[in-house]
């Protein structure tokens, strides 16, 4: 039996868009030699986000396969690629580049969104819970000051992420209600079946 794989598309503007920014004039310098994988931490305790992997795909141009790829978001930003690359291949910059192409696209993290509603909402990523406020008190610690809910609204907005966020929900609930419509044909084959059987 003879497989075929899905089909890839290629797009060469990928490249040349990423190596117009300063950041990223070296990427072409990337020789496959993987001393950015083999001191990243975030591949060390999970093999399916591989940076090396990452700018070879870059390299040949799979735009659409990197911005929908969600270990794009494994990277932790510590930079250990950036510094051990010999060639001076600044990834760790490459990739924020990249995560900032994904989300345009709806490739967020679902924590993510969470964290941006809550910062929306409170000013704060995680707002201190009445237990921490409590122990705050009883440390002798003063009250945690209100944070600037409508700066941190406008800076968000003047951003673009806040639209970003919400084109992730949409795409989210789609997928819900794409899922529920599936779940209720199959219900629906299902109990035609058992009519047909009784």
């Amino acid at each position: 039996m003879v497989t075929r794989s899905k089909h890839i598309k290629i797009n060469h503007e990928f490249i040349r868009e990423l190596t117009k920014l300063p950041e990223c004039e070296n990427l072409k310098n990337c020789y496959q030699c993987g001393a950015c994988s083999s001191y990243c931490p975030s591949f060390k305790y999970s093999k399916v986000y591989n940076p090396r992997k990452i700018v070879q795909d870059v390299l040949v141009g799979l735009k659409d396969e990197i911005l929908e790829n969600t270990n794009l978001w494994f990277c932790g930003v510590c930079h250990a690629c950036t510094e051990q690359c010999p060639q001076g291949v600044e990834l760790s910059e490459i990739l924020s580049h990249i995560r900032n192409l994904a989300s345009k696209i709806g490739n967020i993290p679902t924590h993510l969104v969470s964290e941006v509603k809550n910062l929306l909402e409170t000013g704060q990523v995680v707002p201190p819970s009445s237990a921490i406020n409590r122990r705050r008190e009883k440390f002798g610690l003063p009250e945690l000051p209100d944070a600037p809910v409508d700066e941190i609204r406008t800076l968000v907005k003047s951003t673009g992420f806040e639209d970003m966020i919400r084109r992730k929900i949409e795409l989210e609930k789609a997928k819900e209600r794409e899922i529920m419509e599936e779940a209720k044909a199959r219900m629906k084959k299902m109990e035609e079946k058992k009519t047909e059987d009784a």
